[in-house]
């Protein structure tokens, strides 16, 4: 996942503020990604969201991501959309990790991951 606060007065924010998204939570589906957007601080900023699939886009759990990877997923949307990809930067890596459910959750010495820990949750409405 990606994320990026910004300026609702940027050129970025009146972009997304243009595509209908300055006073509500606007969700913009597309085959390569999604993009949640919402107004933030009283509406002077935006939170932006951006899910793609399956790319490493930072080391770590997170960290500065390269915004040519997240332009690609975006090739072939509406225009204003697609410049977010640049405008709207610094995007924050954010890797969404799942467990493998088919794993013990237990050691022999005792050790048991419990709660947060023994299951990742994936987000709900780009929280």
């Amino acid at each position: 996942a990606w994320r990026a606060t910004i300026s609702a007065d940027s050129v970025a924010g009146e972009a997304v503020a243009a595509v209908g998204a300055a006073n509500c939570v606007t969700t913009f589906l597309h085959p390569g990604f999604h993009l949640v957007a919402y107004p933030v601080s009283n509406g002077t900023a935006f939170n932006l969201a951006a899910f793609t699939r399956g790319e490493i886009i930072a080391e770590g759990w997170s960290g500065r991501a390269d915004p040519n990877i997240l332009a690609g997923a975006m090739r072939g949307t509406a225009a204003a959309l697609a410049r977010l990809a640049e405008d709207a930067g610094p995007w924050t890596a954010w890797p969404i990790h799942t467990v493998d459910q088919g794993q013990p959750w237990t050691t022999p010495a005792g050790i048991a991951l419990i709660g947060d820990a023994a299951h990742a949750m994936t987000p709900f409405a780009a929280q």
